[in-house]
């Protein structure tokens, strides 16, 4: 008898946190969704005057800012404010502010290897992952910073995609992973090692909990520019 108690209440315990992880699943996929539907990025400093980000760079650029703050980075301005970083990015006429979670101070000893090929030309950029992770949080987070960059820094066309059809989230996404030699594709892997990898048609961006988050900006960096 206690023995069927002691399963039933595991069982319970069970369903919550399923339940959060279908959450998170669902989060990443609506957000790589409409994402591309986002088009200002600036912030504002309440100093009793508008500030933009724009601002900030102008004062950056000109050694007006603390360490801490902002700095040049093979040419390329880093503000820092409210816990994330801004540099930024022209997309025809137009100068956007990209932000991420880290500097490239931040990303030195993360290594980026191999070589990408034509499938990165075309206009749609698919983006998986295991629909089975226990971080969810981290991939939405990983997921939704590089969907905004592939949206508005590089105007392409992120889509979701899941590496497994096994719930009911993923059931009308693609199935793809670094197998697949036909389309453009950045997999999003929990890993112990943090790393960029190209292979071809394929991104596999490599990191633990927030080290998959300094992955994404390290190769956010490289597509700008900043790093090699």
């Amino acid at each position: 008898m206690n023995d069927e108690k002691e399963k039933q209440a595991e069982q319970e315990e069970e369903k919550p946190q399923k339940k959060d992880s279908t959450l998170f699943l669902v989060s990443i996929l609506i957000i790589i969704g409409i994402v591309a539907g986002i088009i200002i990025w600036r912030i504002a400093i309440p100093t009793g005057k508008v500030t933009t980000i724009d601002d900030l760079h102008a004062l950056n650029l000109k050694g007006k800012l603390s360490e801490d703050k902002g700095y040049i980075y093979n040419g390329f301005s880093f503000i820092f404010y409210d816990g994330m970083w801004y540099t930024q990015s022209r997309v025809g006429n137009t100068l956007l502010n990209v932000p991420m979670h880290f500097g490239p101070r931040d990303l030195e000893n993360i290594t980026v290897k191999g070589k990408i090929n034509d499938r990165f030309k075309q206009k749609r950029i698919y983006i998986t992952f295991d629909p089975e992770d226990p971080n969810m949080q981290y991939l939405a987070l990983s997921a939704s910073e590089l969907s905004l960059f592939l949206a508005l820094g590089l105007d392409l066309e992120p889509k979701a995609a899941c590496t497994k059809n096994i719930t009911e989230a993923c059931a009308n996404r693609p199935i793809l992973d670094c197998s697949n030699k036909k389309k453009a594709i950045i997999y999003l892997n929990q890993d112990n090692e943090t790393a960029v990898e190209l292979k071809g048609n394929c991104v596999e961006v490599k990191g633990d909990k927030m080290n998959l988050v300094r992955a994404v900006d390290r190769l956010i960096l490289k597509w700008l520019g900043v790093m090699p």
